[in-house]
């Protein structure tokens, strides 16, 4: 714990465009979209990740993550995601 408080001293707050301001308290109400990839592209997605060394997961998120980097304009971006019940590095 005291390495990732470290670690994450002093990130940025993600700031995306929105249709409004941000309000004053944080409500935490969110919603849940769902949705599948077609077969070819999931297929796609699996070489490139094979290709690198790396999962599915991997791949996927490193694409969230330059998603969120085109929206916001920063260069750093902070993704947390949650790793309980995994017993390897």
């Amino acid at each position: 714990l005291a390495y990732w408080r470290e670690k994450l001293t002093g990130a940025a707050q993600l700031e995306l465009p929105s249709d409004r301001p941000r309000p004053a308290v944080a409500t935490y109400r969110g919603a849940v979209e769902r949705f599948a990839f077609p077969a070819p592209l999931l297929d796609g997605l699996r070489q490139v990740g094979r290709e690198q060394g790396a999962t599915l997961f991997m791949t996927l998120l490193a694409a969230f993550q330059a998603l969120l980097g085109r929206y916001s304009g920063q260069g750093d971006i902070s993704v947390g995601t949650p790793v309980a019940g995994r017993g390897r590095p």
